[in-house]
Parts: C-alpha cells; structure tokens; sequence
C-alpha cells in the first residue's frame, strides 16, 4: 500500500480543493456514482441534459433563438433524441462567425475562460466555458486517468 498515495488521496487532495474553493472532488463523486447506471438511465440523464441545453440556448442567446426560429423548431419540440435530429448542425463556421452571439446572456463575459481547439483542421476554433464547467471538466479527466489504473495521489512519469 502506498501510504502518500493514500495520503494525497484522502487528506491533501481534500483539503486542498476547499482552499481554491474548487468542487471538482464533489463533481468527481457524482461522476463516479453514476459511470455504472443502467443504460436507460444514462440515455434519460443525456436526454434531460439535452433538453435542458437547448431550452437555455434558445433563451440566452441571440444565435440559437435564430437558428432555432429559422427552423421552425421550439426547445419544447425536442421530446426525444429522434427529434433532436431536427435540430441544425453547428459548424465551426458558425463558431468563428457567430462567437459573441453564442455567448449566454447569463454569464459575464469577463468571468469566462477562452479555450481554443487544436485545429486539426487548419484552424482553431475559440469556445468559452465557465469556472464549474472547468471543474466538470477537472473531475471527468480524474475519473478517465482513474479508468487506466491510475488513482489519485499516486505518481505520474511526465516529460
């Protein structure tokens, strides 16, 4: 038994997390009490997660009120992922052109943090994401390093 590893895992890590104020630990135990529910759950989960989206998109910003307007689609159509089907594609055109459209009336622009995708394509694309999306974010790459073997606290080899 390594005793830092456990140490780290159930001390340091904790405390630390507190001290920045960061839920990342609590979003990780939600992650990890529900990676082995029944696939309908999930799918209901990813649905009402979905619908929720949407209807938030539609509200807060101008992009998809128009998009959403243009189709002749309500947030409210979307009952199912059959009828998500109906609504447009996001392009990366649509990122590039239409960024500040996109971004929810609800947050304050200078609180966001700008990422950029790797442009694998010839040219990155710049999203926003707030602070709990970024903790979101933090525990889903715990609980994937946690998928290869590797626990929390327990040394990693990096070049």
């Amino acid at each position: 038994m390594d005793l830092m590893a456990l140490t780290v895992r159930r001390v340091i890590a904790p405390v630390w997390a507190r001290w920045e104020g960061s839920p990342y630990l609590r979003c990780y135990e939600a992650l990890q009490c529900t990676q082995y529910d029944h696939p309908d759950t999930i799918r209901e989960s990813q649905l009402q997660a979905v619908r929720e989206l949407l209807r938030h998109a539609y509200d807060t910003t101008s992009f998809w009120q128009a998009r959403l307007d243009w189709s002749g689609l309500r947030p409210e159509d979307v009952r199912s992922f059959d009828d998500f089907r109906a609504v447009p594609v996001l392009t990366k055109g649509d990122l590039r052109g239409h960024a500040e459209d996109m971004v929810s009336n609800h947050y304050n622009r200078a609180a966001l943090h700008s990422r950029k995708t790797s442009g694998s394509t010839g040219v990155s694309v710049q999203v926003f994401i707030d602070e709990p999306a970024q903790q979101w974010k933090r525990a889903c790459t715990l609980r994937a390093d946690e998928w290869s073997g590797w626990r929390l606290g327990e040394r990693v080899a990096n070049s």
